[in-house]
């Protein structure tokens, strides 16, 4: 299975020589845990829909999902086998898990930010799974090839 990892653009290099490396959730979503983010998504930009809902929601303009996205990221391509049991669906790991502080499983963000396209893998990810490496994001890289040339 391929699924995807969204990362700033400066942290490839030590990644393709270190593989993805689990790291502390601090922002509360998988309650303390250390794990590698994946998702089905192949970029961070929501749709009008979901920017819409998640405005309506919070009050917030929300572009991305990924709360770094500001960031040049880059979005490698993982293959993991889908019987690894260290893989999970983030969703139902979280119907699983949940406990008071973490987001809630049913909320309706979960639906407007595609909550079932993403995974998490415990544990870590070596370089040789990483099959995919863009140089920089697509908008970037669309917004260079549209620049003229001097």
């Amino acid at each position: 299975m391929i699924l995807y990892q969204f990362t700033p653009a400066d942290r490839v290099e030590q990644i393709l020589e270190d593989g993805l490396l689990p790291y502390y959730d601090t922002r509360n979503m998988v309650g303390g845990e250390e794990v590698v983010w994946l998702t089905e998504r192949t970029d961070t930009r929501l749709t009008a829909a979901e920017t819409a809902a998640v405005f309506e929601r919070t009050g917030d303009v929300m572009e991305h999902w990924l709360s770094n996205s500001t960031h040049r990221n880059v979005r490698l391509a993982v293959r993991i086998p889908s019987h690894d049991r260290r893989l999970v669906r983030y969703r139902p790991w979280l119907r699983k898990h949940w406990r008071p502080g973490m987001p809630h499983p049913e909320d309706k963000c979960m639906d407007f930010t595609k909550a079932d396209a993403h995974w998490i893998y415990i544990g870590e990810i070596p370089p040789s799974k990483i099959v995919e490496r863009p140089a920089a994001d697509r908008a970037e890289a669309r917004s260079r090839v549209l620049e003229p040339a001097s």
